[in-house]
């Protein structure tokens, strides 16, 4: 695992009829300042160029979809610069978060037969 990359597990609560998950809590320490939250849409087999933040850090949460996000340290200051790490999520794999600090290369591809909903907070 790239240095600096976090995973959280979420619980879904319900049943076979409804699900309720909580994403993100303000307490929580996983990001302190949330300046936006965005939804992207990207079709069957697409894949998002590479693309990095300088200054923000990113939570990705898939609403819909499976997709696989694949992560490049680019930090000076860290022991996995340069490492590359891929990480599938999604339907399929589970209800998490990621979180990817600034200075991180990123992109993804959608794995699915339809669209993929991903949340960027």
């Amino acid at each position: 695992m790239i240095e600096r990359v976090k995973v959280k597990e979420l619980f879904v609560y319900g049943d076979f009829t409804s699900g309720f998950r909580d994403i993100l809590k303000f307490n929580e320490e996983i990001i302190s300042d949330i300046k936006q939250i965005s939804i992207g849409i990207t079709l069957h087999e697409i894949v998002q160029t590479f693309h990095r933040h300088n200054y923000h850090n990113c939570l990705f949460y898939v609403l819909k979809g499976d997709i696989r996000v694949v992560l490049q340290s680019l930090r000076e200051d860290s022991l996995t610069k340069k490492k590359i790490q891929r990480k599938n999520l999604g339907t399929s794999f589970g209800s998490k978060l990621l979180f990817i600090y600034s200075k991180f290369l990123q992109r993804y591809k959608n794995l699915g037969g339809g669209e993929a909903e991903i949340s960027y907070i």
